[in-house]
């Protein structure tokens, strides 16, 4: 399991004791975070009106800008495994 922790940080979390150990810096603010079929999903809030789906290597913590998500403000992600379909939320 993944975890976005301050400071825009990626860990791993052991979900039995609760340990986290940190991947490295995601290096922009990210909000959100969704893991979907070997792929980790995350939201960026460029500024107040502007959101962007980013790719994050779960590896290194390095960030992919996949593209803008229109002019609302996104604010949550899921993923539907047996439908394979990202979902995002917004205000």
């Amino acid at each position: 399991m993944y975890s976005k922790g301050k400071a825009s940080n990626l860990y791993t979390l052991d979900i039995e004791s609760g340990k986290t150990v940190l991947i490295g810096s995601i290096g922009m603010h990210i909000v959100d975070i969704a893991f979907c079929v070997n792929i980790l999903y995350g939201i960026r809030w460029r500024d107040q009106k502007t959101t962007d789906l980013v790719r994050i290597n779960p590896t290194t913590a390095k960030t992919t800008i996949i593209g803008k998500l229109g002019n609302s403000k996104v604010a949550s992600l899921a993923f539907y495994k047996h439908r394979k379909t990202l979902y995002a939320m917004g205000y």
